[in-house]
């Protein structure tokens, strides 16, 4: 801690008798930081709303529905669906339902997080290195099959 009433002469000398530091620099950074601490604080207070909406999916297969779930750590991690009563899924928030009546794309929903794909980050291969691009889940079960082949190292293990 910084204490200009202890470690020089005088309120107004600047430089330290016991470090040999410039106290009133140090105060000046301190209190930049407070201040940069006060305006994050707004700001997540603003934004509050919009950052808890990046949480998951849930999903039931079954009738075909998906719904946002705000991020809430502490909440239990079972699901009924609203329809059937059956547990829904818990996808990342990357997932994008395809429309009720689509069937095949739904199996292939399916097929992806049987296989331990539930939409999560996906690193694109190159040269037969990852890199830092995330790959596109595939639209069709025959894209979906030549995925799961391609990136089996990166599927959730059961």
């Amino acid at each position: 801690m910084v204490s200009l009433k202890y470690e020089t002469d005088s309120p107004i000398e600047c430089i330290s008798k016991i470090t040999g530091d410039n106290l009133c620099e140090s105060i000046s950074n301190l209190k930049t930081l407070i201040y940069a601490d006060i305006v994050i604080i707004i700001l997540l207070i603003i934004f509050r709303n919009k950052i808890s909406k990046m949480g998951y999916k849930k999903v039931c297969l079954e009738c075909k529905i998906s719904f946002n779930r705000d991020i809430d750590l502490g909440s239990e991690l079972s699901y009924p669906c609203p329809e059937c009563g059956k547990p829904m899924t818990l996808l990342s928030h990357r997932f994008r339902a395809p429309k009720k009546n689509d069937k095949k794309a739904w199996e292939t929903v399916k097929f992806l997080i049987e296989n331990g794909f539930p939409f999560q980050h996906i690193y694109k291969i190159e040269d037969g290195k990852l890199t830092n691009e995330y790959a596109e889940f595939p639209n069709s079960m025959k894209e979906a099959e030549e995925f799961i082949e391609i990136y089996k190292d990166q599927a959730y293990k059961k």
